[in-house]
């Protein structure tokens, strides 16, 4: 009766798991991800929860007076909060002052004027960052839009986004929302709808397969603009990294197109943002994650080097070459790892090509790349760790430890 070696039959297993594992998890979990992190982006309105919202700081403006009052006129341990001025009159009656402060200088103007380099304040402030970013101004659903580099986009159902040129461009383009589309008329083929006193190409519809708050937005390329109507609406900036160094890049400019700098806004809350609390696929999840797949590598691949020692040792004192000796120990181990890693990218493309995550399928095909190279990168690491430690085995010291 044969021997069955259930050992090697179970570490032939795990290897297995380990490499399907490595590439269909981390594109499970990345293509989840993004998808979560894409449908909060389009419940706000497509700003994601990194944007920042902010103001040039305005020296005319008045400050409100606040203030809150703890105890009673008799109480010796009475406190006021705030900014307000609290009357006490002789029958015991409290009043409080509400008129506004006065602006730092009332008779400053905020200008939005046109610069030498053809843009205006404004647009300049916000086209100073660098790198992947979109800037707009957010006038409840319309959004003036410029943006640099490569960020995110809104996902189309119809036609194309803006490119970053077209966005300080005069030539007034608009991307619309479904909802738009029965307020649009065509003219030599092309649509267009009428916005804020202007005559819009729409370029393109912006919406996913089901209903969105995508489908009520208007996005229109800032440069179309005037002036005057650049000054209403908050202004707001969002980046997938680096968004507080962006604020500062454009805080910088600020100070010196207008002398003033940003006053940071509160980011509004939206159903969205009470719904989820922000949970999903927080940061210390995604390193616990990261740091269990590290044991089980480090885990499985200790104990094929422990299996691998005493036969290697053998092999070693009779005379059986380093190379002949490896290959014959860890070719199995090998075929079972490339099987693994085809097995998950099969797995992988099942999941892509059924548009399983309502992703663009350049951006996942790009993904599923990563997690494949980088799934490879750790079976080429696994067997130099591998070809290390049998260079360096001891037959004599390996042989007397069993």
């Amino acid at each position: 009766m044969a021997h069955v070696n259930y050992k090697g039959l179970l570490r032939q297993a795990l290897i297995f798991i380990l490499y399907f594992s490595i590439i269909l998890i981390s594109f499970f979990f990345w293509g989840s991800d993004k998808e979560y992190n894409l449908n909060q982006t389009i419940a706000r309105g497509f700003i994601s929860n990194d944007a920042i919202f902010f103001e040039i700081h305005d020296p005319s403006k008045g400050t409100a007076r606040f203030g809150e009052l703890f105890g009673n006129n008799d109480s010796p341990e009475l406190q006021k909060t705030g900014n307000a001025d609290f009357i006490f009159s002789e029958t015991g009656g409290i009043s409080m002052d509400t008129s506004p402060i006065e602006g730092e200088d009332p008779d400053y103007v905020m200008t939005n004027n046109v610069m030498a380099t053809g843009m205006t304040q404004i647009e300049s402030v916000l086209a100073s960052g660098s790198g992947d970013y979109i800037a707009g101004i957010h006038t409840g659903l319309g959004r003036f839009i410029t943006y640099k580099g490569s960020p995110e986009l809104p996902p189309m159902i119809e036609g194309r986004f803006f490119t970053e040129e077209e966005c300080l461009k005069q030539k007034p383009l608009a991307v619309i929302g479904k909802d738009y589309i029965p307020q649009t008329y065509l003219e030599s083929a092309k649509r267009y709808l009428d916005y804020y006193g202007n005559k819009y190409e729409v370029i393109g519809i912006t919406g996913v397969t089901g209903p969105s708050t995508l489908d009520s937005l208007i996005f229109v390329n800032m440069g179309s603009v005037a002036p005057e109507k650049q000054l209403t609406g908050r202004l707001y900036i969002d980046s997938n990294n680096n968004t507080e160094n962006l604020y500062e890049d454009l805080n910088r400019a600020s100070l010196t197109i207008y002398g003033q700098e940003l006053d940071r806004l509160a980011t509004p809350k939206t159903l969205i943002d009470v719904v989820s609390g922000g949970m999903y696929l927080k940061s210390y999840l995604k390193a616990l994650l990261l740091c269990m797949g590290i044991f089980l590598y480090l885990s499985i691949l200790i104990q094929t080097v422990n299996a691998n020692r005493r036969s290697l040792s053998v092999m070693k004192m009779l005379g059986v070459s380093f190379g002949r000796s490896y290959r014959k120990l860890n070719k199995s181990n090998l075929l079972t790892a490339l099987a693994g890693l085809i097995g998950g990218l099969i797995a992988d493309l099942v999941f892509l090509f059924s548009g399983y995550f309502a992703l663009p399928f350049k951006e996942s095909g790009f993904a599923l790349a990563v997690c494949f190279l980088t799934a490879l990168g750790l079976l080429v690491i696994w067997n130099i760790i591998l070809m290390i430690t049998s260079w360096r085995l001891n037959p004599g010291e390996s042989i007397r430890t069993i």
